[in-house]
């Protein structure tokens, strides 16, 4: 009889541990998503900062092209969350026409007065070629003065983000045991 208390104490144990670490987890992936989302708003104001006007209605568009990403796949066996964001281009088609004197014409930018420029979409970009654009730093067919988008977004997620998940985690798992004491 004795036995079979000290087993179910140990399975309550067990139990709770479970719904410490699964809670702990996903509080930790809530602040990753959080902070993913930070640096990537960052990031396109930084492609705005040496470009006039700093903000303006495209603007709107790109910051509406970054999507966030959290997935919840956790089970009773299993902790499974994804974060991240992804950058989909599908919201800027028709927003975006050149009135510089510059347009696009296939993967380059022309001058206007170039004849050599000869296509039925009188500069407009195509939404794909502004999104590579700005994940590559580009602005109007000038290069931007810092490491591209990508560049800082791969850099965040290999060389910040995993520390502070762990960190996350740590104050996380602190904060549901002392909850629970």
């Amino acid at each position: 009889m004795a036995g079979q208390s000290i087993d179910a104490a140990f399975a309550a144990i067990l139990q709770d541990c479970q719904a410490i670490a699964v809670e702990a987890v996903k509080n930790a992936a809530k602040k990753a998503h959080n902070d993913i989302m930070q640096e990537a708003k960052t990031y396109l104001q930084h492609y705005y900062d040496n470009y006039t006007p700093k903000q303006y209605k495209r603007t709107y568009y790109l910051k509406n092209a970054i999507k966030p990403i959290f997935e919840d796949g956790t089970n009773s066996s299993n902790i499974s969350i994804e974060v991240g964001v992804e950058y989909d281009s599908g919201g800027l088609s028709g927003h975006y026409k050149s009135n510089s004197r510059f347009h696009q014409s296939g993967d380059t930018w022309k001058v206007v007065t170039d004849h050599s420029h000869v296509t039925g979409d009188n500069g407009i970009p195509e939404p794909e070629w502004i999104l590579e654009n700005f994940l590559n730093g580009q602005h109007g067919g000038y290069q931007q003065d810092f490491n591209s988008t990508s560049t800082l977004m791969l850099e965040f997620f290999e060389n910040e983000l995993p520390n502070r998940i762990e960190q996350y985690v740590k104050d996380s798992l602190w904060d549901a045991i002392t909850s629970r004491l």
